[in-house]
């Protein structure tokens, strides 16, 4: 067994990690939400406020819900500041649920699309996303009282797989309000989904909001990688290993997920 840990430390983190963060299952049942001391802190990685099981907040739901409040978003932004700080984008290769299920979706067998054939630039799409709607919208309608946390409600697939749908599946009256907004994430979800039985992360690398927030860390976080330039001969299988499409060590794309590590002959990386 501690072998098979050591083999597959990364992917037994995040089954253990999104256990550890959605541990009240028993609500499934009844549609509640945990509403305990932990609810106000926030989970470094997505996952969404409205889960019955979830313990934590949504770093992205919280944002969005309190730019009303200066201490509030003082406070969110401190937490988001402090997982950039110290961990950046390994957050999203060892912390994040919805970077697990996209993961598990594409060891299902079939064609694979590279993204290295995908270019670059589309990776900036997700800075888009976070400046519209995750922070102009949310700030420009938190002026007339009414913030509307726009990612979340138009966007944000882990929103729909562990709260929309969990939640209607047991309260009709839930089921009875849902309306366009409900289905147009739906579309959305489903063909994030079979993306990713096609492609590596597609939500992580073209869309996630707080995968771009963490990657304008990546370089400074105490959680990089580090490469030893007296054992680097400079051969490049290290790039060429990576399937985030990473340009170079330390990239802003890096999920910290060892394939690098593991392709480099010269042990230069750690």
């Amino acid at each position: 067994m501690k072998d098979f840990l050591a083999k597959h430390k990364r992917i037994a983190t995040q089954f253990f990690w999104t256990f550890a963060s959605n541990c009240y299952v028993h609500n499934f049942a009844t549609g509640f939400l945990y509403k305990g001391k932990t609810k106000f802190l926030c989970a470094p990685g997505l996952n969404c406020y409205s889960c019955p099981a979830a313990v934590f907040a949504c770093p992205l739901g919280s944002l969005q819900s309190c730019f009303g409040d200066l201490g509030t978003l003082a406070y969110v932004a401190g937490i988001i500041l402090a997982f950039s700080i110290l961990l950046g984008r390994k957050i999203c290769g060892f912390f994040c649920p919805f970077g697990l299920l996209q993961d598990l979706l594409h060891k299902i067998p079939g064609k694979k699309f590279n993204n290295r054939l995908i270019p670059q630039e589309a990776s900036k799409i997700k800075y888009f996303i976070l400046a519209i709607f995750v922070v102009a919208i949310p700030a420009i309608t938190s002026l007339n009282f009414m913030t509307l946390p726009a990612f979340c409600k138009f966007i944000c697939p882990q929103g729909i797989l562990q709260g929309a749908i969990p939640i209607s599946a047991v309260n009709s009256q839930i089921r009875a309000s849902l309306g366009i907004y409900f289905w147009i994430k739906i579309c959305v979800t489903l063909t994030i989904l079979v993306l990713s039985v096609m492609i590596l992360r597609p939500f992580c690398k073209f869309l996630c909001p707080l995968g771009a927030i963490y990657g304008l860390f990546n370089r400074f976080c105490l959680a990089n990688v580090k490469v030893m330039e007296e054992k680097c001969t400079g051969c490049g299988a290290c790039v060429a290993s990576c399937e985030m499409n990473c340009l170079k060590i330390n990239d802003s794309e890096c999920i910290r997920c060892n394939k690098c590590k593991n392709a480099c002959n010269f042990h230069a990386i750690n």
